[in-house]
């Protein structure tokens, strides 16, 4: 693990609306990291919705 990032707003919307944009300032290089499928599930209809489950991962990604 290189680093950890951990979002906190009041709400669930605040919250993700501040991991996506933090997502996409983090510049890590020149390894690949997990930063674009962060944004892709943060982005889902249904964790949006907060309607997952544990295998949300494995059915949609």
């Amino acid at each position: 693990m290189l680093c950890k990032l951990i979002a906190y707003q009041p709400t669930r919307d605040e919250a993700i609306a501040t991991m996506k944009r933090a997502l996409s300032e983090f510049v890590i290089e020149p390894i690949k990291t997990t930063i674009p499928a962060s944004l892709s599930i943060l982005s889902h209809n249904l964790f949006v919705k907060s309607k997952i489950d544990t295998e949300f991962v494995e059915r949609n990604f």
